[in-house]
This record gives structure tokens, sequence and C-alpha cells, in this order.
């Protein structure tokens, strides 16, 4: 019987002794798996800006414009306030997503609706909005020739429609107009869709009548008629998609708040002197205001209708 609890003591006494063998693995393995959160937590803490911008959501900008543009009002900030600054330009938003969790950048420049899509709303704090003859949102229009024959969406059936290529809000309210008057996307009732990379481009091939019905913003409309009248008067708008937010910068929450708030009140700045006018003009842009996630509203309603009608359409 002694001789069966020495042996049991035995065990148990090996056990303890390996695992205080492992214990020194198990605590090293718990600090390497802590570390990167501290870290990121470090980087949100560094008072720089570092800017986050999705080319696709700037169709209307070069990509050598873009990136002049930004380092250069980058390096004038710099001097001017001494916040450091640096850009990073993304082509895939699932990186850009994850250097933001991640502190890498600290501020984003996107489409409403790419952050919706792509992003979790709770990591975002103030930011800007841009505005545009005196509005920080813009009317998406459904435009049509004024001879064509068709003047509503049920006369779109088997026509040409062109898209700005990278706009993801005009291609789903596509969708949703078909989907209301046909009960189907537009890909199954137009006979092409076509995707164009400049506003303008757009607005000429529906002047030419090279397309049929083409969804364009206000803004550039009305600036492509003030700069040809002739526009106006042969083409025609059918349909229309008012209060969507255009260009928007959000921060990451975790920014410390008078980091934040002295960035901002320097680009809110912008349009008072020339160097950030002539950033602004770039953007389509008079000025900018602040705002928060609240601003995407619009765009989450239009999302929510969308999906309802999907939904709809599959029972």
């Amino acid at each position: 019987m002694l001789n069966l609890i020495s042996n049991i003591s035995y065990l148990i006494i090996l056990k303890v002794l390996k695992l205080a063998l492992y214990l020194p693995l198990f605590i090293i393995f718990f600090f390497c798996l802590s570390k990167p959160s501290w870290a990121e937590e470090d980087l949100f803490q560094e008072r720089s800006l570092r800017t986050g911008i999705y080319l696709q959501s700037f169709p209307d900008i070069s990509l050598q414009d873009m990136q002049t543009a930004m380092q250069y009002w980058t390096q004038e900030i710099a001097e001017y306030s001494g916040i450091k600054g640096q850009v990073y330009f993304y082509k895939d938003l699932q990186r850009m997503r994850t250097d933001f969790y991640r502190g890498k950048i600290n501020f984003i420049l996107t489409s409403p609706l790419n952050i919706i899509n792509h992003f979790d709303l709770q990591q975002f704090s103030d930011g800007y909005l841009s505005v545009m003859y005196g509005t920080p949102t813009d009317q998406l229009v459904v435009l049509s020739g004024k001879n064509s024959g068709i003047n509503n969406m049920t006369d779109c059936k088997g026509k040409h429609l062109t898209l700005l290529n990278n706009d993801p809000v005009s291609e789903m309210y596509a969708d949703i107009l078909m989907l209301q008057a046909f009960g189907k996307p537009a890909k199954s009732i137009f006979k092409k869709i076509e995707y164009i990379h400049k506003s303008n481009q757009q607005i000429l091939k529906l002047f030419f009548k090279t397309t049929d019905v083409i969804l364009a913003y206000k803004n550039f409309y009305a600036l492509a008629s003030e700069l040809n009248p002739q526009i106006k008067a042969t083409t025609q708008i059918i349909a229309t998609l008012d209060g969507m937010p255009r260009g928007m910068g959000l921060f990451h929450k975790n920014v410390p708040v008078d980091f934040r708030e002295q960035v901002l009140s320097i680009l809110f700045t912008l349009d008072t002197h020339i160097k950030g006018r002539q950033l602004l003009t770039m953007f389509y842009s008079d000025k900018l205001i602040r705002a928060n996630i609240d601003a995407l509203a619009p765009v989450l309603r239009l999302k929510q209708q969308y999906l309802q009608l999907l939904k709809q359409r599959s029972k």
C-alpha cells in the first residue's frame, strides 16, 4: 500500500515538474500573442497623420495627379503645423482595412458605400465631408436623350447603359430601379452595360448618342452643361436619387482626440488660402466640413432598400 502511494506521489511530482518546465514556454507564447495589440495601440498614439486612400474611389483623378498633390500637401501641412504625415495608396480594400485596424494608417479616404461594405463602423470617429456647389451631398441622376423615346424606367429594356467605373452606388441604384420596374437586376434588362472611367466621357457618350442611358452625378452634369449648353438641350433627367455623400474621410476611434481636432482644424481652413484651394479643386470640392458616420445614413438606407428588393425577388 505504501509503495502504491509512493508511486502515485512520484507520478504527481513528475507531472508538476513537467508543467514547470513548459510554463516558461506558455508565458513566452502569451507575450508573443499580446505584443501585437500593444504595438497597435502604440501606433494609434503616434501623433502623425497617416492617410489611406482607395484609388478606385476617385476615377476622375489620375493616379499621378493624386500622388503628386497628396504628397505635396502632406509636406505643406508638416511645414505649416509641425504635424508629420504620410500617404498610402491602396488598390485592395481588404489590405487597407487591415492596415486601418492595426494603426498603420489612422485616417481613410474612400467612397461611403465602401466604408459601409468593408469596414466596421464602430471603428470610426469624426472626419470630414467635401462640399461642392454649397452642399456636402450630390444627386445621382439617370439621363437619356430627349428624343430617344426613353422617358422612364420601363423604356430601358434592351437599351445600352453606361456607368461610371468603380462607383458602387450607381451600380446599386441601377439595380434598384430595374428591380422596381421589372423585378430583375440591371444586367437582365439592358442589352449592354458599359463601364467608363471619367464622368465627362460618360456624359459625352450620351450626347453623341453612343449610349442610351447613363447614371451621373448632377454636379458633373451641371458643369458639363455649363461648358456645352447643347448637352442640357439634348438630354433629360428621367430619375433622381437625392442626398448622396461623395468625398469622405474618417479617423480611427483610437486616435487621440486632441490630435484629431488639431488636424481637422487645419483641414477646415484649406479653402482660405491658395494652395489649399488648389488641392480642393482637384477633388472637385469647395471646402471641407465636419462629419461622422451619421452622414452615411442615406447610403445605408439605399443598401437596405436594395437588399429588401432582392429578398422579395427570391420569394
